[in-house]
């Protein structure tokens, strides 16, 4: 059986393609992104007809690779980019039509335990902080006795702190400690659990890798999924400096985030300085694989 599961990002727009196995495994077979930016079409609380039109031509395109790829079944799924927007029934109802998709709206919660699930494939978790920066959300986890016993999706995410607080590509000192003092009052409102001892920090999505392969290439490291508080804070103010050397790491490594990756960067170390974690293990699996997985235990 061959699965397709599209994820409708506030900043990208993703498909992957699976294979199940006889022994019921799920095997990646094609991964593809658009870098739609969709919430910088968002105007008065609405998307845009605009950005409703350059979704819908993504999809398309989508639905043709998987027409080549002779898919079983089709799971779309929006978050942030469309759980806050006004319009979002009509958005939906309006896409459906063109492309042949229904897409399901995922809570911040579901997005938080789907991740959880997703994680699972690459790390065994008895306790610690799950943390998704997306563009426009973020989805904080708490695992304990291998079990979620606290779940957030906070409303920023690395796109809208950028469209929120940046006036040029790359925000100035002033707009560097804005953010992090917004993303702190944000964390402070959550009522996120912390716990009397360090934890790590399990990263996923697309803001967590680019953040480790920046790390990785920059300072050297020997690998992309595990890096320290210390590494980040270096990667930042090289950047948050326009250092040549870091800049140019970044137009090699991860383009299409040059203007969202500074505005995530402060937000993960802000979320490490609030909860104490000083290391980050980061999984190149995540809602994805969740949602697929919990789809086929649930039959659907």
């Amino acid at each position: 059986m061959k699965y397709a599961v599209i994820d409708i990002g506030s900043n990208t727009v993703r498909l992957n393609i699976y294979n199940q196995d006889q022994e019921g495994r799920i095997n990646p077979l094609l991964s593809k992104k658009h870098v739609a930016g969709l919430a910088s079409y968002v105007e008065d609380g609405c998307l845009t007809q605009k950005g409703i039109d350059k979704l819908v031509r993504i999809l398309q395109s989508f639905q043709l690779i998987c027409q080549t790829f002779d898919i079983d079944k089709v799971i779309a799924f929006a978050t942030a980019s469309l759980r806050y927007v006004a319009n979002r029934e009509e958005v939906i109802a309006s896409v459906q039509p063109l492309t042949g998709l229904t897409i399901e709206l995922v809570s911040g919660e579901d997005e938080a335990w789907y991740g959880y699930q997703g994680i699972l494939h690459d790390y065994d978790i008895p306790e610690g902080f799950i943390v998704d920066i997306g563009g426009g959300s973020c989805e904080l986890t708490l695992i304990q006795d291998r079990d979620v016993v606290y779940a957030k999706s906070l409303p920023a995410g690395s796109l809208s702190l950028y469209k929120k607080f940046c006036s040029r590509l790359l925000p100035d000192p002033a707009e560097a400690k804005k953010i992090r003092k917004y993303v702190r009052g944000l964390l402070q409102e959550s009522g996120l659990p912390l716990p009397d001892h360090r934890l790590p920090i399990y990263g996923v999505g697309g803001t967590l890798r680019a953040t480790g392969n920046l790390c990785q290439e920059y300072l050297g490291l020997a690998s992309s999924q595990q890096i320290t508080q210390e590494d980040i804070k270096i990667l930042s103010k090289a950047l948050l400096a326009e250092q040549s050397s870091a800049m140019k790491v970044l137009l090699q490594v991860s383009p299409e985030r040059v203007h969202t990756i500074c505005p995530g960067i402060l937000m993960l170390l802000s979320i490490l300085s609030y909860s104490g974690a000083r290391k980050v293990l980061i999984s190149d699996k995540g809602v994805r694989e969740g949602i697929l997985v919990s789809k086929l235990m649930a039959g659907c």
